[in-house]
């Protein structure tokens, strides 16, 4: 009592405390002030609290309400403004309220900045941060030095530049037999789907005489085949190996300088971008057997030169000397230069792409094993490709992307500023494409984040691939003479009368390379810029 007796008026004005004591009505008296300078007295009995909680609420400047005659916790507190000096009525409810809701949306705008922020890192930064680094130097510790040191050291050293040379024959071998099993994978695909499919229903619907009627089923039934194919290469690549992705030319670029991505140069990841890449090209959609070879070289060096498999356990105990991140280092080099050399038949080119955008460690011994290796996978594509169409010995195949044999290669001057002029507007689609491709990259990145809708867009663009193809030639009818170019099928005709060929077709239902191979082996019309619209598309 004497402690609340010589309490002042100035005391409640400064004062900050919480005050808690149970009542005889049971409830809770709660009071803050603005100022912490009074010390908070808790170990009082009942009588003398309850003489204090009389005392503060006759003397204190503030105003209570207790219409049911107990304290209650919602009452007014008079503030004096420190700047204007000015009093400020307002319910402690209130002010509780107003507290809470800043707090919350500060909260909202800090959790929605930490959002924004995630996005712009993800779309910026690729790779995952969780991904670690190799090991290419080499460890000279007392271990190493005692090798170097035995009698029969440069014997084993030449033993393993032998084997280096060995190692890059087969990477070159098996590079090679793999392109030639995608293209020919590819090619049986097309078989089916232009002769089994167009070539036989549209004779159905041709004997039956209702070809408009027809043209729906033809439509369903060349939508189905290549969402089938389709599914199976996103089902690869969704669910068996999620880094077969893409052409796999950046994944190729990290590990040359350093970065160790998990599964990147493993064999189920090679089996899903073989069997994927060739799906892909033959349900329609524009997807090239280019830039996947290079990955798939990588592979075969890197399991090669490491004498064993990781995804199925097995251990060949040979070149074991190689397993190192050095040695398997220079082997996928060779590797990048030998799918770049079966893709496009140019092992010089391989080299040159491996040394200008892949490899950070160079040296010449490793230049000519590199060469070694390209050229052995252009020989050994060029080969397998000839005896595979029936030409064996045909030492003149282009690698997988093949535009025939052109009979007139000359030019005059007059012509140069068209080259120029081609070369310009390669250049600004080329821009314009990249500045495409990177807009919708970021979109699928944001949007597209499960494995269920990635797997629906596949299924989507592929149907939408073939419904374009097939109302392209329903609005667009341009039948030519089978004279002009006697060696079309029967396929390429489908609705046009008899001794006719449908042009459009000639470009829609074959494969990529044989369509551009039409364009260049084709005489010059005047609908030829309507075709180059329809390829685009």
């Amino acid at each position: 009592m004497a402690i609340a007796e010589n309490m002042k008026e100035s005391d409640f004005l400064l004062s900050d405390f919480y005050l808690f004591i149970n009542w005889n009505c049971g409830l809770q008296f709660r009071q803050i002030i603005s100022h912490l300078n009074f010390p908070l007295y808790c170990n009082i009995d009942e009588k003398r609290a309850e003489e204090r909680v009389r005392f503060v609420m006759a003397n204190a400047p503030f105003r209570f309400r207790h219409p049911s005659g107990c304290l209650q916790e919602d009452f007014e507190t008079r503030k004096i403004n420190s700047v204007t000096g000015l009093e400020r009525l307002a319910s402690q409810t209130q002010l509780d309220a107003l507290f809470r809701r800043r707090r919350r949306e500060e909260l909202e705008r800090l959790i929605e900045e930490q959002r924004r922020v995630q996005l712009e890192i993800q779309e910026e930064i690729a790779l995952s941060s969780h991904y670690e680094s190799l090991d290419y130097e080499i460890v000279e510790n007392e271990l190493y030095r005692t090798q170097e040191k035995e009698p029969g050291h440069q014997r084993r050293l030449f033993r393993q530049s032998v084997n280096r040379w060995v190692v890059c024959f087969f990477i070159g071998l098996f590079t090679a037999l793999v392109a030639a099993m995608v293209d020919i994978l590819i090619h049986y695909s097309n078989t089916v789907k232009f002769q089994l499919i167009i070539k036989h229903l549209s004779k159905n619907c041709e004997n039956a005489g209702q070809n408009g009627k027809c043209f729906l089923k033809v439509e369903a039934a060349w939508i189905c085949y290549n969402c089938m194919l389709v599914a199976v290469s996103a089902f690869l690549v969704l669910y068996i190996s999620p880094v077969a992705a893409g052409s796999g030319i950046p994944q190729v670029k990290c590990f040359l300088n350093g970065i160790q991505i998990p599964g990147v140069v493993r064999l189920k990841t090679l089996i899903a971008k073989a069997f994927g890449v060739a799906c892909t090209v033959g349900g329609g959609l524009s997807a090239g057997k280019e830039g996947p070879m290079i990955h798939s070289g990588s592979i075969i060096a890197a399991g090669i030169s490491q004498g064993r498999c990781m995804s199925f356990p097995v251990d060949f105990h040979i070149f074991e000397e190689f397993r190192s991140d050095r040695e398997k280092r220079d082997f996928v080099s060779a590797g990048a230069a030998a799918g770049v050399a079966a893709a496009f038949g140019a092992p010089i080119g391989g080299v040159l792409f491996s040394l200008e955008e892949g490899a950070s460690f160079w040296n010449q011994n490793l230049t000519w094993r590199m060469f070694f290796a390209a050229m052995i996978s252009s020989f050994t594509l060029n080969l397998s490709l000839s005896i595979f169409n029936g030409v064996g010995g045909f030492l003149s195949w282009n690698g997988l992307a093949n535009f025939g044999v052109f009979t007139n290669i000359n030019y005059n001057v007059w012509e140069i500023p068209i080259f120029l002029l081609i070369g310009v507007l390669g250049g600004l689609t080329g821009a314009l494409f990249n500045c495409i491709n990177l807009k919708l990259s970021k979109f699928r990145k944001r949007y597209l984040a499960n494995n269920f809708s990635k797997f629906f867009e596949c299924i989507l663009v592929a149907s939408f691939s073939a419904c374009v193809g097939f109302t392209t030639l329903r609005l667009v009818d341009d039948c030519q003479p089978m004279g002009i170019n006697p060696k079309l099928t029967a396929v390429n005709r489908l609705w046009c009368p008899e001794g006719q060929y449908s042009a459009v077709a000639n470009l829609l239902f074959q494969s990529p390379e044989q369509s551009v191979k039409s364009l260049f082996h084709s005489p010059v019309r005047k609908c030829l810029l309507l075709y180059l619209f329809i390829c685009i598309i």
